[in-house]
Order: C-alpha cells, then structure tokens, then sequence
C-alpha cells in the first residue's frame, strides 16, 4: 500500500525535472535563433526574439526594442560576414520568468570572403544579461543587458592551399543556399 504514493512522488518529481529541461531548452532555442537571426540577416527569425515591449541597454544604445531592432538590422546589413554565438546560459526561474546569463562572441567582417580575400575581423566578447517572460507563443527576452569583457581586431588568413578547397559562405541572406 505505500507503494503507490512514493511512486507518485517520483513521478512528480519526475515531471517538475521534466518541465524545467523543456523550459531551459525553450530559452535555449531563443538565444540560438536571436544569433542565426543576425548571422543570416533573417529579419522575421528575430522578431519571435523579444516580447513587444522589450526594454534593450547595449552601452550606445538604451530603450525599446522596436526602437533598437532597425538600428540592430542596419548595423549587422552593414558587415559582409557575421558570426554570433551565446554559450553557458547561467538560467535562474521565479514565479515571474527567468533571469538568463549567457557568454556571447560576436564576429564580423567587413567583406563576404569570396575571392579568397582576407579581411580585417573584428571581434567582441561579453555576456549577455536577460530577463525572458513566457508568452502564449512561448518564451521571449522582455529586457537584456549586453556587457562587454573585450573587443579585438586581427587580419584574417586569406584561405590558400588546401584551404582553399574549403566551404566560403560568401553573401549571407535567408535566400543563402546553405540556409535551413
């Protein structure tokens, strides 16, 4: 007879450990679609990002996210080749969301690389801080703070022997063959 409730304890807590894997994996899938977003130039992938009336800080820019997404899509048009990753998402829930801490890289260069041209890359390091809500559509960033730990330039290597055998990916766009 006690059987029954501890396997209904387990289950229990089977299904909250459940619960919060989807949660995590949800939020997950945001931060990946925010970088593939600006990586492709993929304007209607980034608008499932942040909630309406997300608030933004990036140190040159403070406010509104309808207000910082043209400025964003302009300033990543501007690069011939982009590159942005968060890793390590520190993820904290309470009743209200989720506070999210996430190390970011973010690369561009100013040419698209065919040719096998070198370019000058910049590069930025930081973290992100993010505060998502769930939506009826699901889990968006309401507000982020971008901190910067690092930015540096270096010349690329123009790609020659063997290398040049490899993969350019040339002009980005959601039109890009490679593009899924």
């Amino acid at each position: 007879m006690t059987a029954q409730p501890e396997i209904e304890d387990r289950l229990q807590r089977i299904e909250e450990r459940l619960a919060l894997l989807d949660r995590r994996a949800a939020i997950t899938d945001v931060l990946v679609r925010y970088s593939r977003a600006l990586d492709w130039l993929d304007v209607d992938l980034l608008d499932g990002v942040f909630a309406p009336s997300a608030t933004v800080d990036y140190g040159f820019f403070k406010g509104s996210w309808e207000d910082f997404r043209p400025v964003l899509v302009e300033m990543e048009r501007s690069f011939g080749r982009r590159w942005h990753m968060a890793v390590q998402s520190d993820m904290r829930f309470d009743q209200d969301g989720a506070w999210v801490t996430s190390y970011n890289i973010a690369m561009s260069a100013p040419g698209t690389g065919e040719g096998g041209a070198a370019d000058e890359v910049s590069g930025f390091c930081g973290y992100y801080v993010d505060r998502f809500v769930e939506a009826a559509d699901g889990w968006r960033i309401a507000s982020r703070k971008h901190v910067l730990i690092t930015a540096s330039n270096w010349v690329e290597m123009a790609p020659g022997g063997p290398l040049a055998a490899l993969n350019l990916i040339g002009p980005t766009a959601p039109s890009h063959s490679d593009y899924r």
